[in-house]
């Protein structure tokens, strides 16, 4: 059991390396730091939680957002909800895998 916890924290490990890696080379921002921060303690997240988490308007959150999904860091949930929720998979797969 505590080798399987070894193995998931370093996979997290990793992941959270290579996600702000790609921010790096995509030209990303603080924000996106602090969303990436965010998704390791919930991989769950929505337009209005950004805006709000980091002051900014909707639209720069909603750019931000759509910046994770075609960086294929967040996927679009399927649940028909408002706000929509944007989910980090790869996070929820290492976890719960």
């Amino acid at each position: 059991q505590s080798k399987d916890s070894m193995m998931r924290f370093e996979a997290l490990l990793e992941l959270q390396r290579k996600y702000m890696q790609l921010l790096d080379t995509q030209g990303g921002n603080i924000r996106l730091n602090r969303v990436i921060d965010h998704l390791f303690k919930s991989p769950e997240i929505s337009d209005p939680y950004h805006m709000n988490m980091c002051g900014i308007s909707y639209k720069t959150a909603r750019q931000d957002i759509s910046g994770l999904l075609e960086a294929d860091i967040l996927t679009r949930s399927d649940i028909n909800t408002r706000p929509k929720y944007f989910f980090a998979t790869e996070i929820i797969n290492i976890i719960y895998d």
